[in-house]
């Protein structure tokens, strides 16, 4: 398969269409406490989204909205199941980042659950580190807040005190 990446924004239908399968299986896995993240999923302060397409099929989204000036959050990162396992989410959380600091952003954050353990061994692979949870999830227990600084090449990671240094390959795994 060629998967091919399109840049769009909050309003596009094929990112609306795979953030409702998004929505859906949250509410299939978790039921009626997925309901309780909703006013902070919302979709209207998202500037920028990924959307990566297989054929004239979008099969994986993501997208990021401001948190402050240097700080952008990851929000909606989603890949059809039957397209998983696939490197999708690497492709997408790769092309956001690359976004965020084309747009003058300095660190990247995210939030997501603590039980969803393919998405912290995702995030943690790509150089997240966890930090304290910020914003509405301040005290909840079932969230997971991680946070990546940014740097100009694919090599930066972030070191495991929270500084941004560019740790060598031998490094980063250890």
């Amino acid at each position: 398969m060629q998967f091919h990446i399109h840049t769009a924004d909050c309003s596009h239908p094929d990112f609306i269409r795979l953030v409702e399968l998004l929505d859906a299986g949250y509410y299939e896995q978790y039921g009626a406490v997925s309901l309780q993240y909703q006013p902070f999923n919302t979709l209207e302060d998202i500037r920028d989204v990924i959307l990566i397409y297989d054929g004239a099929k979008a099969v994986a989204c993501g997208g990021i909205r401001r948190h402050d000036e240097d700080t952008a959050e990851v929000k909606r990162v989603f890949v059809h199941p039957d397209y998983r396992r696939q490197g999708l989410g690497s492709l997408v959380m790769r092309q956001l980042e690359k976004l965020a600091f084309k747009r003058g952003y300095r660190r990247v954050i995210l939030e997501t659950g603590k039980d969803m353990l393919p998405a912290v061994k995702l995030y943690t692979t790509l150089g997240y580190c966890l930090m304290e949870p910020f914003g509405p999830y301040v005290g909840d227990e079932l969230v997971c807040c991680m946070e990546k600084m940014l740097a100009h090449t694919d090599e930066a990671r972030v070191h495991p005190s929270g500084y941004n240094k560019i740790m060598p390959r031998s490094e980063q795994n250890s």
